[in-house]
């Protein structure tokens, strides 16, 4: 289960062993559960390497290593990297940014 900072979104990844309700159904056996609705999903971060890192250490598998992309016009350099689950979700961590370039502008590292 993973929830946001301020208690207000929960995101729940089930393993394929699980025997959970899907689609308001209730899932009789292993082979009733749904799965793979969810591909890809990313999160803010304060510090992409140690998440990286920890999502390693609890069964992630290595997808996009920790790098620097360019998003948006024109473009913000924003520290990201993404891994497999252990179900094979892909999930993106991007570390903090201000998308409101009147305020501030991009770091040049």
């Amino acid at each position: 289960m993973l929830i946001s900072p301020d208690y207000r979104t929960c995101i729940e990844v089930f393993d394929p062993k699980a025997v959970i309700p899907a689609e308001d159904e209730p899932a009789t056996s292993p082979e009733a559960v749904r799965h793979g609705a969810l591909l890809h999903f990313a999160f803010y971060v304060h510090d992409v390497e140690d998440i990286y890192q920890r999502a390693l250490a609890h069964g992630a598998k290595a997808y996009v290593e920790l790098d620097w992309i360019s998003l948006g016009e024109p473009a913000l350099r924003v520290r990201n990297a993404l891994v497999h689950s252990p179900n094979g979700e892909v999930i993106e961590f991007l570390e903090e940014v201000n998308f409101d370039r009147s305020s501030s502008s991009p770091s040049s590292t």
